[in-house]
C-alpha cells in the first residue's frame, strides 16, 4: 500500500479533490493507496462527500488541523501536492525536510523547488496523473526522488548560502553603494519571517 500525504487549507486552490480523484483512479487500477489529508477548510465537506462517491471512505483519512503536519508527511510514503497555484509551499520544503519524496503540479513557484524538474506532475486528467504516481509504486524510485530532492534543498535552502548569494546581489546590484557593514558582519543581518 503506499501512502499519499497532502497538506493544506481546503478551498478551491489547493485542490485535494484532484487528490481525491486521482486515489480513485489508482484504486481502478488495481493499486492499493491510502491518502491522508491534513489540513481543514470550507471544502473539506465537499471533499468528504467526493471520498464517499468514490467508495473510498476506508483509504482516506482526514486528518484535520495538526500543529506539526511535518509528522505525518514523514509517516506518508510519497507527499503529492496538487495545488492550482502556490507560490513556495511551506507544506514542500518540509517534506524535503523530513525527506519523503514529493510530486507536485508545476505552478506558481514549484518549479524553483524542484530540481530539474524532478517530481514535477505532467498530466492534466485524473487518469493521466495516476499514471504518473504508478513508478512510485517502487520503493526504489521513491528514494532516488527523495534522494534528489534533498541534495537539492540542502544547496538551494541552506541559511548561509542564501545570505550570501543576498549579500553578492546586493554587491552587483549597487556597485558604488557602500554595504561593507553587512559583508563584514552578516551575523547582524535580521531577515524578517
Amino acid at each position: 500500500k503506499l501512502i499519499l500525504s497532502n497538506v493544506g487549507h481546503f478551498d478551491e486552490r489547493k485542490n485535494q479533490r484532484l487528490l481525491i480523484e486521482i486515489g480513485h483512479q489508482l484504486r481502478q487500477q488495481g493499486r492499493e493507496v491510502e491518502i491522508w489529508l491534513i489540513g481543514d477548510g470550507p471544502e473539506r465537506t465537499a471533499c468528504e462527500r467526493l471520498v464517499s462517491e468514490r467508495g473510498l471512505n476506508g483509504s482516506v483519512k482526514f486528518w484535520g488541523r495538526q500543529q506539526a503536519p511535518w509528522q505525518r508527511v514523514a509517516q506518508s510514503d510519497l507527499y503529492v501536492h496538487t495545488a492550482l497555484n502556490d507560490n513556495c509551499p511551506y507544506a514542500l520544503l518540509e517534506a524535503f525536510a523530513v525527506n519523503t519524496p514529493v510530486l507536485a503540479l508545476p505552478v506558481g513557484g514549484i518549479p524553483e523547488l524542484l530540481p530539474n524538474g524532478a517530481g514535477a506532475l505532467r498530466g492534466g486528467t485524473p487518469a493521466e496523473l495516476a499514471g504518473e504516481l504508478l513508478p512510485f509504486f517502487d520503493l526504489e524510485n521513491r528514494r532516488r526522488l527523495a534522494d534528489k530532492q534533498a541534495a537539492h534543498a540542502a544547496g538551494a535552502f541552506d541559511p548561509d548560502r542564501a545570505v550570501a548569494r543576498l549579500l553578492h546581489f546586493y554587491q552587483q546590484a549597487m556597485p558604488r553603494t557602500d554595504i561593507t557593514w553587512l559583508t563584514s558582519a552578516p551575523e547582524r543581518l535580521v531577515l524578517a519571517g
